[in-house]
């Protein structure tokens, strides 16, 4: 199987396959899931979270606090246990202090807006998807547990600067906060920036305050923003949140369709449609949407947004579960023919082969009822003369 080049930040999986025509793409995803569905084969990866199963996938209805407790196991610890018990004295000698952990247990309380979700058109931001808890899960075995044979899908997770759309209610970023923020004696954190409408946002404040990620002193969503990290990346990671409505940035697009972090972009003061409604300084390293492809009307603007605040070297993970064909079609429609060859982007489709990695959580994420799709820019033989 030819091996797909990326970038050092990205690492892709046997099984993973470059997206070269869309219709080829939707086509084989939902054949996939028709014939394991209908072989009863098990379309649906095992999930020790899985609360009342939502038919459009949240993970429950009925709670208006929600307990996730992710517990991440060594999948090599039985095998350690093994040769400690028959290896030397010395070994044995090391009891439990001279032994690592072979389990994290991360524990969230997520605060959801259930009227919202049954009383506010189109709102899906009010709850936990299940989605979300699955690639919790596998990033955080990935960053605990790393494989000595499979390289982490993103090496360099815990040192990013997290672009994260569609936050809903910031349960994976706060799930995640054991990765990217670190330990105080980290020399190197990285920064999550949360992302969504501003009906959305006081929801996202209340679980970061709530799991304390940001102090319950913080004032404002805008103003919610821990200190940047100085050069030399010693100070405390940054949190931000912000509303970036896709709407706004999609019209900004089509004003001057360039990343706002390409050479060729006009200056964002050019004109007041131009000009960016969320200004970030740099671009991030990594764009995170999660279960954000619902609503065919979105999908455009998605791409767009992701497209806009991209930078050379940004990657793109999204991952969404397969429900109508529509509004996934159009989204990666978008994304491929605005994101062309011109601009030097790649698309590829994450499998999961190797046998290790299903160990790791990612037997979930590789069933048939999901898609993660990855993507980043070519550096161009004619941008490097």
């Amino acid at each position: 199987m030819t091996c797909i080049a990326t970038p050092a930040s990205l690492s892709l999986s046997r099984g993973s396959t470059l997206v070269q025509d869309v219709d080829e793409e939707i086509f084989l995803l939902y054949t996939r899931k028709l014939q394991v569905s209908s072989s009863g084969s098990g379309s649906a990866a095992p999930d020790e979270q899985a609360g009342d199963r939502g038919g459009l996938g949240f993970h429950s209805s009925t709670q208006e606090i929600l307990p996730v407790s992710l517990t991440i196991r060594d999948p090599f610890a039985a095998q350690s246990s093994s040769n400690e018990r028959f290896g030397s004295k010395g070994a044995r000698g090391k009891g439990k202090k001279g032994r690592k952990k072979d389990e994290v247990v991360v524990q969230v309380d997520v605060h959801q807006a259930l009227d919202a979700l049954r009383n506010r058109k189109g709102d899906t931001g009010s709850v936990v998807w299940r989605l979300s808890l699955n690639l919790a899960q596998y990033l955080l075995q990935q960053h605990h547990f790393p494989s000595p044979t499979c390289p982490a899908l993103l090496p360099d997770l815990s040192t990013s600067t997290i672009l994260e759309l569609g936050s809903g209610t910031g349960f994976l970023g706060v799930a995640l906060r054991s990765i990217w923020q670190g330990s105080s004696s980290s020399p190197v954190r990285g920064r999550w920036i949360f992302s969504d409408q501003l009906v959305n946002l006081p929801l996202v404040m209340r679980n970061l305050r709530g799991n304390g990620v940001l102090p319950a002193a913080s004032d404002s969503a805008r103003t919610a923003s821990r200190k940047r990290p100085s050069p030399s990346g010693g100070d405390a990671a940054t949190v931000e949140v912000l509303e970036l409505d896709w709407l706004a940035e999609a019209a900004a697009w089509d004003a001057n369709p360039h990343s706002l972090h390409a050479p060729s972009s006009a200056p964002l003061s050019s004109s007041p449609s131009s000009r960016r409604p969320s200004a970030l300084e740099t671009p991030p390293d990594l764009i995170l949407a999660v279960d954000c492809i619902y609503n065919p009307s979105l999908s455009a603007p998605l791409a767009k947004t992701i497209l806009r605040h991209a930078g050379p070297d940004t990657v793109v993970v999204v991952a969404s579960e397969l429900r109508d064909e529509e509004p996934l079609e159009e989204f990666l429609r978008a994304w491929k023919e605005l994101g062309s060859e011109e601009e030097g982007w790649r698309i590829a489709r994450v499998g999961w082969d190797d046998e290790a990695e299903k160990v790791q959580e990612a037997a979930k994420l590789a069933s048939s009822q999901f898609v993660v799709w990855v993507g980043w820019q070519e550096q161009l033989e004619r941008d490097k003369a």
